[in-house]
């Protein structure tokens, strides 16, 4: 399980190598793990000025493990044989959602 995570971090930038199935999961795993403990402690803390922190720290994780989650992502796409274009689709909902805002007519000021 660590060793799967020590992997994630040392092959950020390894988009060719390979990755077993297991280590994609125990990652996922972890860092839902991380991600979940961050929202509890900013639903303790409240709105204090140490929620504003744990906020920071949440952003700086998301930030910190993008690129090798993606790294790891198309590993394991290729792994299973299939395109990496496929990748796109995680951004696919958030467009979606967007252009159906922008769609949107204007609010009137009052």
């Amino acid at each position: 399980m660590l060793e799967a995570y020590k992997n994630f971090w040392l092959g950020y930038l390894d988009f060719y190598g390979r990755t077993k199935r297991s280590d994609y999961w125990w990652v996922v795993l972890i860092n839902g793990v991380i991600a979940t403990l961050i929202f509890l402690l900013m639903d303790l803390l409240g709105e204090t000025k140490a929620a504003g922190f744990t906020l920071t720290a949440f952003i700086l994780f998301i930030a910190a493990t993008a690129l090798p989650t993606i790294s790891i992502q198309i590993r394991r796409l290729r792994d299973a044989n299939f395109n990496v274009a496929w990748i796109v689709l995680k951004a696919t909902p958030l467009t979606v959602a967007l252009w159906v805002m922008y769609a949107f007519p204007t609010r009137n000021s009052k």
